[in-house]
């Protein structure tokens, strides 16, 4: 299997949440960062592998504002 690397930047909280969790599993930064994207992209995923995003609009969360409140986006 091909070695990917991608640098990823997180906000001070989000980079606080992610040291405490692998400092109480045990695990290292990336450990923790790949099983929570995997967890979240097998909840986007139906058993076929299909994205489970309605096909007009879909709701996302507002990550550059960093508001949390969401928004709709047209596809």
């Amino acid at each position: 299997m091909k070695n990917n690397r991608l640098m990823i930047r997180f906000d001070d909280n989000t980079f606080m949440k992610l040291k405490e969790i692998s400092k109480a599993t045990g695990c290292n930064y990336s450990v923790v960062v790949r099983s929570l994207v995997k967890k979240q992209l097998d909840e986007l995923t139906d058993t076929s592998g299909n994205l489970k995003l309605d096909g007009q609009k879909k709701a996302r969360m507002d990550i550059v504002s960093g508001s949390g409140k969401k928004t709709e986006s047209a596809i």
